[in-house]
């Protein structure tokens, strides 16, 4: 008799384990699936799902002043965010955007994409957020979806 109860508790013991392991399995594996990111392929492009922002149809660099297009073209491939202004007065705020987000402009940081930018072109209505993929446009350089955007994309190049 003391040996059948033994066996029973360890019996017991063992399918209490078992369904605590599975139950954390089961558990870390939703936590994971939940925090899935991987991009998406849509007409030969890969767009990521998941941050503010449209995706960005076309060529970016359309967006972009012609001086310097090629490196902001390049900075965007990289990670790095350029934020486009046309009116003067939106020069300030964006920068201090820029250096919350990112710190102060730094080569090393623009290679890296890790860097935010700020580049006028004077044709631009409002501000227009650009990252690799993805595009946000506003009409105000203090709107709190810029910073949304410049945190959710920067550091994610052409790759996502």
């Amino acid at each position: 008799m003391p040996g059948e109860h033994r066996r029973a508790r360890r019996a017991a013991g063992a399918a209490i384990t078992i369904l605590l392991a599975l139950a954390g399995g089961i558990g870390l594996l939703l936590f994971f699936v939940s925090r899935d990111e991987a991009p998406v392929k849509h007409n030969g492009t890969t767009t990521p799902l998941k941050g503010p922002g449209q995706p960005l149809a076309g060529d970016p660099a359309r967006e972009l002043p012609s001086q310097g297009r090629a490196r902001l073209v390049r900075a965007l491939r990289v990670g790095d965010v350029v934020l486009v202004y046309g009116r003067r007065e939106d020069e300030a705020p964006l920068t201090a955007l820029a250096r919350d987000v990112a710190g102060a402009p730094d080569s090393t940081l623009e290679d890296a994409g890790q860097a935010v930018l700020v580049a006028r072109r004077r044709t631009t209505p409002g501000v227009v957020a650009l990252a690799s993929q993805r595009v946000l446009r506003t009409g105000s350089a203090t709107d709190p979806e810029l910073r949304r955007f410049a945190d959710a994309w920067l550091g994610r190049g052409a790759g996502g």
